[in-house]
């Protein structure tokens, strides 16, 4: 309903409705939200530009987050919206240091050596059976690994000092 009041550009421009000027491209938007929520659909919209819309997106207010961002451990921020911040897991042996990393993981462990520490890596389930065990390797894969928590245990081959973390595996 126009009322009879055109806008500058005549009847295709916009309408005055309800005190608001509402143009066809409103009345169009309108039409497709409405519809959305008629037939119960999902309407989402990408607030912060990030190319990832609000039901995906879990800070659309922020285009550092989303679920291709990279982790950032240890900082507190879920900035790839899987739920939980990355670890980064730092113990020192004599005069080596080990990160192990990222927590929770996914298709892989990375073990960080600086040093020459000769090490052996063993991951154990919740119930301490043995999963996967290693030496001298920095990267573990798995991905044939089921979700869940796990214990990865890493033993100095000389001293036989050992740490033992969790590590969350997630899929």
């Amino acid at each position: 309903m126009n009322n009879g009041n055109w806008g500058v550009g005549g009847p295709e421009a916009y309408y005055l409705e309800h005190g608001t000027y509402i143009t066809d491209f409103d009345r169009v938007i309108n039409r497709i939200v409405w519809e959305a929520q008629k037939y119960g659909e999902n309407f989402a919209v990408d607030m912060d530009n990030d190319g990832f819309c609000a039901n995906t997106d879990c800070d659309d207010t922020n285009p550092d987050i989303n679920v291709d961002a990279e982790e950032i451990p240890n900082n507190g921020i879920d900035e790839n919206c899987d739920g939980m911040d990355s670890v980064l897991s730092i113990h020192e042996f004599l005069n080596s240091t080990i990160n192990i990393y990222p927590n929770p993981a996914v298709d892989i462990i990375n073990i960080d050596v600086s040093g020459n520490l000769k090490f052996n890596a063993t991951l154990y389930d919740l119930q301490g059976r043995l999963i996967i065990s290693t030496t001298n390797q920095s990267v573990i894969d798995i991905q044939t690994l089921t979700k869940g928590i796990y214990l990865i245990e890493i033993r100095d081959l000389d001293t036989d000092q050992k740490v033992i973390e969790r590590i969350v595996i997630g899929k």
